[in-house]
């Protein structure tokens, strides 16, 4: 029994170490999608800029086909938006997309690629966030704002209203081109 359970064992690592993948079958091939948000965050901002209500997204897939990227400059391509048809065509692999106004706080992205007869599909997930503004109050006397997911080219296209009262210090940014798109920040004084 013993040796039967050894040469079970064998086949199985046997079938997964094999090019063609588990008993036999031809890999599957797969999508990658990348996005830009194309709004704003400091120089100094290293992680993934979120978008906002407004924002435009661009969008680009890869095709891989047994780790081999894949022109699929000839391949119909499919996007869709919280289940939405948005644009289809031939080798469309880049794509544009604003978020409306009135959007969710999730962004829902599928991209179907079609391959050798097969709907290759890639599904994403993309919150959709606030403006923020921050307060750096680390070297008082001087208060330093930042300003983060804006749909502006540079903080010069905010109006600040700062304002202080006893206890605190606020400071108010809203986009000078569209003034419901707008954040607030306090910070306690010491």
């Amino acid at each position: 029994m013993i040796n039967f359970l050894k040469l079970v064992g064998l086949i199985g690592l046997i079938g997964l170490m094999s090019p063609m993948g588990r008993l036999g079958a031809a890999p599957i091939p797969e999508s990658v999608i990348t996005w830009q948000a194309q709004n704003y965050a400091p120089g100094s901002f290293l992680g993934k800029k979120l978008p906002i209500r407004g924002t435009t997204i661009n969008f680009a897939i890869q095709l891989i086909d047994n780790n081999q990227l894949i022109d699929a400059s000839d391949k119909e391509v499919r996007w869709y938006t919280n289940s939405n048809l948005i644009k289809s065509g031939i080798g469309l692999n880049n794509f544009t997309y604003t978020i409306p106004l009135n959007s969710e706080d999730l962004l829902l992205v599928r991209s179907v690629i079609i391959y050798q007869g097969v709907e290759v599909n890639q599904f994403l997930e993309i919150p959709v966030v606030d403006p923020e503004v921050v307060i750096d109050s680390s070297q008082l006397p001087q208060l330093k704002p930042y300003f983060y997911f804006f749909n502006i080219t540079s903080p010069d296209d905010l109006e600040l209203d700062w304002g202080e009262s006893a206890d605190s210090i606020t400071l108010a940014a809203q986009n000078l081109k569209n003034p419901l798109e707008a954040a607030r920040a306090t910070i306690k004084k010491q």
